[in-house]
């Protein structure tokens, strides 16, 4: 037979296969069935079907777990890009496919106000030193940390608990990850332990996406330099989609580590994204604390006219490094412009205080009084300190009013003496001077009274 007759017959074997399955479909479907609507929904169905018995054949979930399946690691991937896929991740997304919360949950839990000892069903699963949630059915909450087990339903707290509890349920993660998001005051999410990349020395990056109408969550962690919860803080808030946020928080942990989140309000979490390193995804910074005023003191009198301004430290709750300082000094402690500015250094260097510069302050008993702000790395700016008032001197000592010039030895002089003169032109204010003993082949002069010093004349190494 050749190639034609042969796709011919091949052809024919076709049309009469799809005749006989046109056919007993247009039978299901009976009369007045045929509209483009109802034919498209019925193949919808049967696609649907087929898939679906495929995909229990090969994985044993049904096509709703497939879509639910395939949406979140989507989701995932976005986040991923988002960040930087060079990082390492892990995801919470508050949904049973996708969850890294400790959700181990313990019935028929007992507590008796007073006492260290818990009733449980089994304690199968519990871990010494590991913090859990029991809760009654009228309400009751008590935290517990397992000291030691006793037995297969009973193990000793390491303290006794505060509340009565009967019938409750002792858990890890006390919101329900299977419904949702959402998590009411003082709820508690647990992560299993994680391992962001023990080789990467870097402060990790945790971002909670939440409704951002609702107070920010606490956030807590542990590590091996860390072994009780520490609080982290939030460094960076971002605006996302319409009614919600990321508050990203620096987490200085390295190597495994658990995660603990504790709602404040009632409140509504999208996802939580651990990260290996900064996420640098930016947006709003947190800013410094607000510096303490150091010195002058309060209500200080017989001030001078060149005080040092200082604060007693600089502190960022995100750990950020300081990036300047600036002070203000006012006439009347109330108004910082105009007239009544008497001084403002701008935003300075690093550093915790400043010298007034001469010719600012007024003697005779002034009233003045000064604030300052910090800046960080990241450019955010702290409110400013409470000011504090303090009250000039009488008078101030004179000081030189003309900036001396080197006479001997002259600029580039050589073949000096051992003992060299050395001379200055005349000052106005008159000076004590003193020799002093020579110091690492160097000679040098004591000026009392606080005169203006001149540019240092250069002067060669003698053979």
């Amino acid at each position: 037979m050749s190639t034609s007759k042969v796709a011919l017959a091949q052809l024919k074997s076709a049309v009469v296969g799809y005749t006989a399955i046109i056919s007993a479909f247009l039978a299901r479907m009976g009369s007045g069935q045929l509209s483009p609507e109802n034919i498209q929904a019925q193949l919808d169905a049967a696609t649907k079907d087929a898939i679906q018995q495929v995909m229990h054949n090969i994985e044993g979930f049904d096509i709703d777990q497939l879509t639910t399946r395939f949406n979140l690691q989507r989701k995932m991937v976005e986040i991923e890009n988002a960040f930087d896929p060079q990082n390492k991740f892990a995801f919470e997304l508050f949904a049973p496919l996708y969850t890294i919360a400790d959700t181990l949950t313990i019935t028929g839990a007992k507590t008796v106000a007073g006492d260290d000892s818990v009733d449980v069903s089994s304690t199968v699963g519990l871990k010494v030193a590991r913090e859990y949630v029991v809760e009654g059915t009228g309400g009751g909450k008590q935290t517990v940390v397992v000291h030691s087990i006793l037995s297969a339903t009973r193990f000793k707290a390491q303290a006794v608990s505060t509340v009565t509890i009967t019938g409750g349920t002792l858990r890890r993660t006390n919101w329900t990850i299977g419904s949702g998001d959402s998590a009411t005051d003082g709820q508690v999410y647990y992560s299993v332990p994680l391992n962001l990349d023990a080789t990467v020395v870097q402060d990790k990056a945790i971002v909670v996406r939440k409704s951002a109408a609702t107070a920010d969550p606490l956030l807590y962690f542990k590590d091996n330099y860390h072994p009780t919860w520490t609080e982290a803080k939030w460094e960076w808030k971002r605006t996302t989609k319409a009614g919600f946020e990321d508050i990203e928080f620096r987490v200085p942990a390295r190597g495994q580590l658990e995660l603990k989140l504790v709602a404040v309000g009632a409140s509504i979490f999208e996802h939580l994204v651990a990260v290996s390193r900064d996420a640098n995804l930016k947006g709003t910074h947190r800013v410094p604390d607000s510096p303490v005023n150091a010195f002058p003191l309060s209500n200080a009198t017989d001030i001078g006219e060149r005080p040092t301004l200082q604060i007693l430290g600089y502190s960022h709750q995100a750990g950020t490094n300081q990036g300047g300082i600036q002070f203000q000094v006012s006439k009347n402690g109330s108004t910082w412009d105009g007239a009544m500015l008497a001084y403002d250094s701008g935003m300075l260097s690093a550093s915790l205080g400043l010298a007034v510069p001469a010719g600012i302050l007024q003697a005779n008993l002034a009233n003045y009084w000064f604030r300052a702000r910090v800046s960080d790395i990241a450019g955010g700016v702290s409110e400013w300190s409470a000011a504090t008032k303090f009250t000039t001197k009488a008078s101030f000592e004179s000081h030189a009013v003309t900036t001396p010039t080197n006479v001997t030895p002259a600029n580039n002089a050589t073949d000096l003496s051992p003992t060299p003169p050395l001379s200055c032109s005349h000052l106005r204010q008159r000076a004590e001077r003193q020799r002093i003993p020579q110091r690492n082949g160097k000679w040098g002069l004591t000026l009392h009274s606080r005169p203006l010093f001149s540019t240092p004349a250069r002067t060669p190494r003698t053979s």
